[in-house]
């Protein structure tokens, strides 16, 4: 299945695409913030990534790890 889409059709598309992405950044915290926030080592936050809500943005080895403000927030209240 084939679709076209104008310039301008893709142009406003890319600017709601930039939109959203710009609006989850904020809610992204380094490994290292959310360990602050929890009063854990970085190496802890990593090894219990799991329990968090996280993304990984980067190759499989050196990917950065980077954590959902809210839910780290959530842990703490």
């Amino acid at each position: 299945m084939e679709v076209r889409l104008s310039s301008e059709s893709i142009k406003a598309l890319a600017k709601a695409i930039a939109h959203e992405l710009k609006g989850n950044q904020e809610q992204l915290i380094s490994c290292a913030e959310a360990a602050r926030l929890l009063v854990v080592s970085p190496q802890t936050m990593r090894l219990n990534k799991d329990k968090y809500r996280h993304t990984k943005v980067g190759d499989s080895r050196q990917g950065r790890l980077l954590f959902d403000r809210q839910d780290i927030e959530r842990q703490i209240n």
